[in-house]
């Protein structure tokens, strides 16, 4: 050694250190170096842990993280919760926009779905006709899917032909458009009839007919021509049958007869004499209307006397 040097102990300058430490460091800062060695500051060899606070969910693609505490002294400590990863199931059923069709994954994750391509539509279906002003519709059905989708069917415009023979009712005649519609008739004028012609006679007791065609369009109608009701004219002369007289009706009918009554005979007159062998004829007159009959007189037979001389 040097002169004037004196060698210091080793515990001296421990000594001395550790004093020196004390001094300069806080009470946390102690601690601290105590946990980061394992050991807790209450003086037990290790940290009682909690079970845990999962601080950030783990995701498919992230780790999370759960966050401990030591129950006896505080200090905390996070571990990694790994990622998750990716599960997923495809549904049976079909699901579909516009434009295609495919399987959904149950994640609903666009990348995951199957089967996906576009709609393959069937010929379609008239759900609703066209007319002259309003649009139809069509309906589609994907034949994949079952998808369905709807097309216009444009409205059809009007058209029509006229026909060339006549149309009528009972007042006018008109030619008729095909699409049956009024506004579109053409020619229509009220019918022109002719003179009509006696189809059905009137009697007394019946009305009789008469028939009418339009000169235009061949239209025809009837009209009644009313019974003629009875009218008759009595004869002035007598007329008879074997039995009666009377005075006729110029309708022959018997109940407009007049007068009828039997005939009222006179004696009559002997035409013919009635002889042993033939009969005779006497004649009757009625000596009210002047007819006439005839009877037989009995033949007289032969009758004689025999003289007594």
């Amino acid at each position: 050694m040097k002169k004037g040097l004196r060698t210091i102990p080793f515990f001296v300058i421990a000594t001395v250190a550790m004093a020196f430490a004390f001094a300069t460091c806080s009470v946390d800062d102690l601690l601290a170096d105590a946990s980061e060695n394992g050991s807790c500051a209450t003086g037990t060899a290790e940290h009682t842990w909690n079970t845990g606070k999962i601080t950030i969910p783990a995701t498919e693609d992230n780790d999370g993280e759960t966050l401990f505490t030591c129950t006896k002294c505080g200090k905390t400590k996070t571990e990694a919760i790994p990622a998750l990863g990716h599960k997923h199931t495809i549904a049976n059923e079909w699901t579909s926009d516009e434009q295609c069709h495919w399987h959904e994954a149950s994640c609903e994750k666009e990348t995951h779905r199957t089967d996906k391509a576009a709609h393959k539509w069937d010929k379609g279906e008239t759900t609703t006709a066209a007319t002259e002003t309003d649009d139809g519709e069509k309906t589609f059905t994907c034949t994949t899917c079952g998808a369905t989708k709807t097309e216009a069917i444009p409205a059809l415009g009007h058209e029509h032909i006229m026909a060339s023979e006549w149309t009528a009712d009972e007042a006018h005649h008109w030619h008729e458009a095909s699409c049956g519609k009024e506004e579109h008739r053409t020619d229509k004028t009220a019918h022109g009839w002719d003179e009509g012609e006696i189809i059905t006679a009137a009697t007394e007791t019946d009305d009789g007919e008469t028939l009418f065609s339009c000169t235009t369009c061949g239209t025809t109608k009837t009209e009644a021509i009313p019974a003629l009701g009875h009218e008759h004219i009595i004869a002035s002369e007598w007329t008879s049958d074997e039995a009666h007289h009377w005075h006729e009706a110029s309708c022959g009918r018997e109940e407009h007869r007049a007068d009828k009554a039997t005939h009222d005979w006179d004696k009559g007159e002997i035409i013919t004499a009635a002889t042993e062998t033939d009969d005779g004829e006497t004649l009757f007159s009625c000596t009210t209307c002047g007819t006439t009959k005839t009877e037989t007189v009995p033949a007289l037979g032969h009758e004689h006397i025999m003289a007594s001389e």
